[in-house]
């Protein structure tokens, strides 16, 4: 690995490789319009046997360089390295556990640039639990190449907040960012009063941001009071720039005081309080199987699902969530194996690198977030194919350099026995370089001298063989294929065979005619007679392929080449409501959007289910995006089919409806409900706001969708010209309905429905002393448990003799669904408690107390007295 614009270093030992030229050369894959040229190699000789290269590569890409000795490549050599964009200094003091801040209080994460770069490489966003996305700003600071992602959260809320550099997350992005509402460190404040309050889980640490600004001289002292003597060591840390942070680990549930002093003055809001309880899921024993880990590590085949597998065996009880953030939308399917493990498939909808956050109980497991690359299809050959020659064939040039300049000054010559057995031409090429060209005449076994000065070179004389020379008429292609390798490249394949062609050699090259360049060929003998021939494809569509077999094309050379992707309607998608309602003479519309899905042509059908064709106008608004309009004639169902080549897209055809025009204005929404139970029909009214019958073409409808429902809903006019409307959902969800007249929205519509489910008080429990006979002075305490009981109210009323006493019920800090209530009864006598949840009275409601003196006395008559106290 190495950086963009950042020296490589190395140093080449050739003290026992003898005389030679040192060589070095870098080969960058680059696009073909690229004109820019790679920069060359500083080599310095240290003249102690070894020399001492640099170079400093202007891509962030692989990188091959090749390393030759006397014209032969070192061992080793070449030698890939991946060039990157230089990461940016980075300060924060966010963790990747969880980070504790106050609303209204900043976040900042600070860059440094590396000289010329643009801080539009740097991005970020937080994404927040239950409210809006917040805005996250990037600013330019005064010292130079200096900025911040700057983040002040107005809304109490669990955000994840992500930090970007060139599309790729900063360590430990992203970032969970617990904002709490205003008192929310105040121990003196209820639970109850906060939003979103502190609360967090043990045994997993916690950086909590303090209110201060940072400044070189201040000593910042802490120490945290935990439950029953728990002792917490805290750690203070700083980003040198504007603020400080606590970074500590409770280690059991119960309430924690951060107290924090600047020098001597304790800090505004100090202590802080962190509520802990106990911790019921732990994302870090979650992990992804090890044999299914190497599906990040390659690419990935677009089109089919990519399928791994996760533990969750030792993580406690808990949600798995799998999302993802890339080029496209991807639809991720989680399957529970009840062993301990889910099943995941992901399927992206264009090809592209993907960001999947893996998260269990709203945690991020080790690792998370991966990522996976999907590629592109393979290319297929429309047209075309190529091959290759071989040393010393009759009839066939053979020409070779000599380099003598190591040897000194001289003559270079060459003899062949017999002379009539070949043609011989040596040029000089200065500097005692010269050009040799073999031209054999006679087939057989032959000696060839070669002579410098005078004196026989090394190895001559040499026995060489003449062959006939091949036959490339008998040559043939077999096969052709396109294959994806690792770096998303297509590499083309062809095999031909030379069976019956006689000794030859094989010879390819490929020409792109719209670049001017050659391309490198490649060929690998499969078996005595099968060659395969490969290349990579670049960025052109048009190639001219030449084979020949020893000098002669082969049938068919050169081989015209077309390549063109494969066209595939299943990644296209349609948007828009002309796919779903329209009105007779009234211009309705959608988009079709074709990224990814290769060469094709879009085709657009619309008809009435009595056949009458509606003319559809496919315009090309932007690259892989067409809007469609049409007008329909008729009203009544209509099929709207849409193929890409031959292909339907998803989803097509589609079923849409054409209605005559009408005032959907004249109709309203009578009291639209908020919430809803499950197994109860949801009911509301429409009304006119002027009086009249709707007319015989007019159609009233009802539709409710939610994230994995969508359902139809009936209407019913009832005698005072009013419509009484119902759907009954399946699942709790929050589900939008949509009420239309004619395909257009009535007023008040749509609305937003919560539907959970129906509370279930035989499914409360109460329980403890203060449900029991007991005495004066002797505090009431019993406990409710509502985890099973759905959503509801709960109430507890205490009827007793007459005196005012205090009822207080409080939420148990490790399960909010627990309740502890306390009742300080102050007279002897009957006392009734009524436990209800949502207006119904629990299994053993009303419970009978009798509460007596200590000792014995008279028992007067009092008036009845109750308290009461309520909680949702």
């Amino acid at each position: 690995i190495a950086y963009v614009h950042t020296p490589i270093n190395f140093t080449i030992n050739v003290k026992e490789a003898g005389l030679g030229d040192l060589v070095l050369r870098s080969n960058v894959r680059k696009r073909a319009r690229d004109s820019r040229i790679a920069p060359e190699f500083k080599v310095v000789n240290n003249e102690d046997g070894t020399f001492s290269a640099e170079f400093i590569p202007i891509y962030h890409v692989l990188h091959n360089f090749d390393v030759l000795f006397g014209d032969s490549q070192v061992p080793g050599s070449p030698f890939a390295i991946q060039v990157i964009e230089k990461p940016p200094e980075i300060s924060h003091l966010l963790s990747s556990d969880l980070n504790l801040i106050l609303v209204n209080q900043p976040v900042n994460v600070y860059f440094t640039l590396r000289e010329g770069e643009s801080s539009s490489f740097i991005s970020a966003n937080a994404t927040g639990h239950s409210t809006d996305d917040a805005e996250v700003k990037i600013q330019s600071l005064q010292e130079a190449n200096e900025y911040r992602a700057h983040f002040i959260p107005t809304n109490p809320d669990d955000y994840q907040l992500e930090v970007m550099h060139h599309g790729k997350h900063i360590q430990g992005s992203p970032f969970p960012v617990k904002v709490v509402g205003m008192g929310g460190f105040e121990d003196t404040k209820s639970l109850d009063e906060v939003h979103n309050p502190p609360i967090v889980q043990a045994k997993h640490p916690v950086n909590l941001l303090l209110p201060i600004e940072y400044s070189s001289s201040t000593l910042i002292d802490v120490h945290i009071d935990g439950p029953l003597g728990v002792t917490v060591a805290p750690e203070v840390k700083d980003d040198k720039k504007s603020s400080y942070a606590v970074y500590f680990t409770p280690t059991e549930p119960g309430e924690y005081l951060v107290h924090a002093k600047k020098g001597e003055d304790t800090l505004r809001g100090s202590p802080y309080r962190v509520m802990v309880k106990e911790s019921r899921s732990d994302a870090t024993k979650c992990y992804i199987l090890a044999e299914d880990k190497p599906l990040f590590e390659k690419p990935q085949r677009f089109g089919k699902p990519c399928t791994f597998r996760i533990s969750t065996a030792n993580a406690g009880p808990g949600t798995l969530n799998i999302t993802s953030r890339g080029p496209g939308k991807a639809d991720v399917k989680i399957f529970d194996n009840s062993d301990g493990t889910y099943t995941c498939e992901l399927s992206p909808s264009i090809a592209g690198r993907y960001l999947v956050d893996i998260l269990w109980d709203d945690q991020h497991i080790d690792g998370s977030p991966y990522e996976l690359n999907f590629k592109p299809r393979k290319k297929k050959v429309i047209t075309g194919l190529d091959l290759d020659l071989d040393n010393f064939r009759v009839g066939v040039p053979h020409r070779f350099k000599l380099h003598c300049e190591e040897i000194g000054v001289g003559q270079l010559e060459l003899m062949c026995k017999p002379s009539s057995a070949a043609e011989i031409t040596v040029s000089n090429l200065g500097n005692q370089s010269f050009q040799v060209q073999i031209l054999p005449k006679e087939e057989g076994r032959h000696e060839l001298s070669v002579l410098y000065g005078g004196n026989h070179i090394f190895g001559s004389p040499y026995n060489v063989t003449f062959h006939e020379r091949g036959d490339a008429s008998k040559c043939r292609m077999i096969s052709s294929d396109v294959e994806q390798i690792e770096d998303g490249h297509d590499h083309v394949i062809f095999v031909v065979s030379v069976q019956g062609a006689g000794k030859g050699k094989l010879t390819s090259h490929v020409d792109n005619p719209q670049s001017g360049e050659r391309q490198e060929v490649t060929i690998d003998p499969l078996n005595d007679t099968d060659y395969k021939i490969h290349f990579d494809l670049g960025e052109g569509t048009e190639y001219q392929l030449v084979i020949k077999y020893d000098g002669e094309h082969i049938e068919g050379s050169p081989f015209k080449l077309l390549f063109a992707d494969e066209s595939d309607g299943s990644v296209c998608r349609a948007e828009g409501d002309g796919l779903r309602i329209s009105h007779v003479g009234r211009e309705a519309s959608f988009k079709v959007f074709t990224e990814g899905a290769g060469q094709g042509e879009l085709n657009v059908l619309i008809s009435s289910a009595g056949g009458n064709v509606v003319e559809a106008v496919v315009t090309e608004t932007d690259t892989s995006e067409y809007n469609v309009t049409y007008t329909p004639t008729l009203p009544g169902d209509h099929g709207i089919s849409i193929k890409w080549g031959e292909q339907h897209i998803p989803n097509s055809p589609f079923k849409m409806k054409s209605y005559v025009p009408a005032i959907a204005s004249n109709l309203f929404v009578v009291d639209p409900p908020s919430d809803a139970f499950l197994e109860a029909p949801i009911n509301f009214k429409v009304q006119r706001k002027i009086s009249g019958e709707m007319k015989e073409q007019e159609v009233l409808e009802i539709h409710a969708k939610s994230r994995k429902e969508q359902l139809n809903g009936t209407v019913r006019k009832q005698n005072d010209g009013s419509y009484t409307c119902t759907i009954e959902p399946q699942i709790p969800a929050k589900y939008e309905v949509s009420i239309t007249l004619n395909g257009d929205d009535i007023s008040g519509s749509p609305f937003k429905v919560k539907v959970s489910e129906p509370p279930k008080p035989d499914k409360v429990l109460a329980y403890g002393p203060g449900l029991e006979d007991g005495y004066i002075g002797q505090e009431g305490n019993f406990t409710i448990e509502t985890d099973k009981a759905g959503t509801g109210t709960l109430s507890v009323r205490v009827h007793g003799p007459k005196g005012d006493f205090r009822i207080n019920m409080r939420r148990y800090p490790e399960n909010d669904r627990n309740i502890l209530v306390r009742y300080d009864p102050k007279y002897e006598g009957q006392y009734t408690i009524d436990v209800t949840w949502s207006e119904v009275h629990i299994t053993g409601s009303p419970f009978q107390v009798n509460i007596q003196k200590q000792e014995e006395g008279v028992n007067g008559i009092e008036e009845p007295s109750e308290a009461t106290e309520d909680l949702t």
